[in-house]
């Protein structure tokens, strides 16, 4: 009986993840703390730095930008009331 043999190519395929954005992190992490100025600017670098290298953490930029808008909008309500 003959055997027959064949060369099976495999082809490595490279997959490369995704790193996740510091700017993205800090952002929203600095979004709790009470210059909400940071976590915005944080938030807004890395949502554009997200987008353009394909990274992780758009949805942590945007949580970022709208929590530390929420905060900066409730300090400046909070600032402008007259206190009796």
């Amino acid at each position: 009986m003959a055997t027959k043999t064949t060369a099976k190519k495999t082809v490595k395929k490279e997959v490369q993840e995704a790193k996740w954005n510091g700017f993205t992190i800090a952002g929203f992490a600095t979004s709790f703390i009470s210059p909400a100025v940071l976590g915005l600017i944080f938030s807004i670098i890395g949502l554009k730095d997200a987008r353009a290298n394909k990274d992780k953490g758009e949805g942590l930029a945007i949580a970022g930008i709208v929590i530390s808008s929420i905060s900066l909008f409730l300090t400046l309500i909070i600032g402008i009331l007259p206190t009796s």
